[in-house]
């Protein structure tokens, strides 16, 4: 234990399979699909017996570190009964080995970029490729690199930057076919700079919800609306709800007019109502959510020299999230799911 180093792999994947990142009991995660490839090949101690209740604390531990698209509901439980066997804190003990991510990603949602950190006494930067061949098909390993020993994934990463992905006539549904793409660009902006998120998050009791959006945009590709947020942190399911409120308020607007001027003059009077006033907000489907990139600028800077900078190179990044993940994104069946998902949020408001 004591040759130990700390390795982290930059990876890119498709959620579509999984309960999110984070390594938890009885579900398949990206974490623990990664932990038992490591630990079949060996490349993990194996550790020592532990109390169940300190099985408990390692779960607390881990969920304790804040986090952007962690889950506490019944689709992702933490913490359940499970046997021996089955507990993969007990079998993996993630604190013994380090375990770290610089994001969390919650059921569904897919990474261009996330960064995971383990420690080995084995060099696992010569054993990237084996690992690979290991892995599922919708797991892919950018590379494997040394970083420094108090490296802090979460801390560490400076910014993270989220695609959503809106089929353009998502914000027509039910509604006037006219071009809304105006006052989109404008709605965007009023995200910008720091806001008090309360309605867009699911944690009920959360006390610090003001996050600071550092850089909104609206991309046109094809049939689809991209919009880029950057930021530091994020709440839990706060991007899913940033997006579906400017779909419900759009789609608001265009119930009292079908002029531009006079939507633009809707959001202007109505948006930033969403900072101040407690209302419900529609919470749009992980399936079109992707964490496209993470910035460690101030530790490239600093510790570059000794391992090498934590980055993917843009056209690399592209071309894999073009196959692993966009390719199987736009599917009949993620449409039907989201103009389900409009339904019953109307639904929910006519009650």
């Amino acid at each position: 234990m004591g040759n130990n180093k700390r390795y982290a792999f930059i990876c890119a994947y498709n959620g579509s399979n999984y309960h999110g990142c984070q390594l938890n009991n009885s579900v398949k995660t990206i974490e623990g699909t990664l932990l038992e490839v490591l630990f079949d090949l060996g490349y993990l101690s194996l550790p020592i017996s532990i109390p169940n209740d300190e099985n408990i604390e390692e779960q607390k531990e881990i969920n304790d570190e804040p986090s952007e698209e962690i889950s506490l509901d019944e689709d992702n439980p933490i913490i359940k009964s499970v046997t021996d066997e089955e507990n993969v804190f007990k079998k993996y003990r993630p604190s013994r080995i380090g375990l770290q991510r610089s994001s969390r990603t919650d059921k569904g949602v897919h990474s261009s970029f996330n960064t995971f950190i383990v420690k080995s006494s084995t060099n696992l930067v010569l054993k990237k490729d084996e690992i690979q061949d290991k892995l599922p098909s919708d797991i892919f390993i950018y590379k494997v690199m040394r970083v420094t020993k108090g490296f802090h994934a979460h801390r560490r990463c400076e910014s993270r930057i989220y695609h959503y992905y809106v089929k353009k006539t998502f914000f027509n549904y039910k509604r006037n076919e006219v071009n809304i793409k105006e006052p989109l660009s404008k709605a965007i902006k009023y995200y910008l700079g720091c806001n008090d998120y309360f309605n867009f998050t699911s944690y009920k009791n959360k006390k610090d919800t003001k996050r600071f959006i550092r850089r909104i945009e609206l991309i046109e590709e094809n049939d689809y609306y991209m919009i880029e947020i950057e930021g530091n942190s994020f709440l839990y399911n706060q991007i899913r709800m940033m997006v579906g409120y400017l779909i419900q308020i759009i789609r608001d607007a265009l119930l009292i007019s079908d002029k531009e001027e006079e939507i633009i003059k809707y959001l202007e009077n109505n948006f930033k109502k969403c900072f101040t006033e407690k209302m419900n907000i529609l919470k749009v489907p992980g399936e079109y959510l992707l964490l496209y990139y993470q910035l460690f600028k101030n530790y490239n800077e600093v510790h570059s020299s000794l391992h090498g900078k934590i980055e993917v190179e843009i056209n690399l990044l592209n071309e894999v999230t073009d196959k692993l993940i966009k390719s199987k994104m736009f599917t009949k069946e993620n449409e039907d799911l989201f103009l389900s998902v409009i339904d019953k949020f109307d639904e929910s408001l006519n009650k």
